[in-house]
């Protein structure tokens, strides 16, 4: 497996960070949980999304868009 097409479809992946970050900065006041705790779990869940997706559009090779879309609701 290619690694720069790898690479290439994290970045595209990664698109999804900034609209997390605009999604949480309106409730992050009123989070009822440990700020850290659910920071670090958005963290891990937001990489593990990103390193799977490119792996997975890497070996398949498809497009970022078709692994983006159908997980639009869970975002």
């Amino acid at each position: 497996m290619n690694i720069s097409l790898v690479i290439r479809h994290a970045i595209e992946l990664a698109m999804i960070i900034p609209a997390e970050l605009i999604a949480v900065i309106p409730v992050w006041h009123s989070l009822r949980i440990n700020r850290h705790a659910f920071f670090a779990l958005t963290a891990a869940a937001t990489a593990g999304f990103i390193l799977t997706g490119a792996e997975l559009c890497a070996a398949a090779n498809l497009s970022s868009n078709y692994i983006l879309l159908p997980c639009l609701p869970l975002f």
